[in-house]
């Protein structure tokens, strides 16, 4: 089992493709791998987003967090994962234009 973290704090114009492209790349796969997103204290659409994402995808599931703390979205999802194997992920790392800048 893999475990990608997503921490989401206002990210509502970017999270959808960006989890779209984790599923895309490891659906089909081996291992089997889960998706959290760690909303934390959002004040745009990110958190309807996430449920949207949540209900439509069993491989993503919705952590939420009343305040913006990306460390302690982290950490939550860190300790809701299925196994110790795990990978952070900010959230635009996984659209075309952020990689070019990230890679």
């Amino acid at each position: 089992m893999i475990s990608v973290v997503m921490p989401a704090h206002n990210e509502q114009d970017y999270l959808e493709a960006a989890v779209g492209m984790v599923l895309e790349r490891l659906r089909g796969g081996e291992p089997p791998f889960e998706v959290l997103v760690a909303e934390n204290g959002s004040t745009d659409g990110t958190a309807a987003v996430a449920q949207r994402l949540a209900a439509a995808n069993p491989e993503v599931l919705l952590l939420q967090a009343p305040a913006a703390d990306y460390g302690q979205a982290l950490r939550a999802g860190f300790m809701a994962t299925l196994t110790p194997s795990m990978s952070a992920s900010s959230t635009g790392r996984w659209l075309p234009s952020a990689r070019r800048r990230w890679c």
